[in-house]
């Protein structure tokens, strides 16, 4: 999410003529990495939805065994059950994702109680009608009507993705601010040459 947006950022700060007498600097392009965490019905986040919607008991090795049916491919992920040989990794346990800042090893414990919304709506929606604002500030999902809201309460992995898309909208608009401020900055400079 977050660095996908680098290439926008950096690509259209400056003029093809400044461009041009810049270095390049090479980068990771993380948007596969996004893409194996966000992506829909396909990433990590959908396939732990997915796990904690399902009727009956899921564990969290199931969960596991979703990730290496589903992502077993991917060349950015493994696990034990993937690479029997890696000793780094706990069977039933542990899985790895190749960052571009190096390899992360999780531990899938407690990842579908911790993913549940155990919070049912109408109980958001009290404390966001609370006359107390820290309470209204802690529950902002309480503002949907009964009307708006869906069958399927939020897990905890999409609202951290929510807002972390969110963080990225609200980057993404201050870009506007930041050119306006480099191209200030070069007209000040071409201002002292002359």
């Amino acid at each position: 999410m977050i660095c996908s947006s680098c290439e926008r950022r950096f690509g259209d700060v400056t003029s093809p003529p400044v461009r041009s007498r810049l270095q390049k600097i090479d980068y990771f392009n993380n948007q596969v990495i996004v893409d194996l965490v966000e992506q829909q019905h396909k990433g990590i986040i959908a396939i732990l939805d997915d796990a904690c919607m399902n009727v009956g008991k899921v564990t969290d090795e199931m969960f596991l065994e979703a990730l290496n049916n589903k992502l077993g491919k991917h060349a950015h992920f493994s696990s034990r059950k993937l690479c029997a040989t890696d000793k780094t990794l706990e069977f039933d346990r542990d899985f790895r994702i190749k960052h571009y800042a190096g390899d992360v090893i999780y531990s899938v414990t407690g990842f579908i109680d911790k993913n549940k919304d155990t919070l049912f709506q109408d109980f958001k929606r009290l404390m966001y009608n609370s006359s107390n604002p820290v309470l209204k500030m802690m529950w902002p999902e309480g503002k949907l009507s009964i009307t708006e809201v869906t069958k399927r309460p939020l897990t905890a992995a999409t609202l951290f993705k929510n807002s972390m898309i969110a963080l990225v909208d609200n980057l993404a608009s201050k870009e506007i601010a930041l050119r306006s401020f480099i191209r200030s900055q070069r007209e000040k400079q071409k201002d002292l040459k002359a």
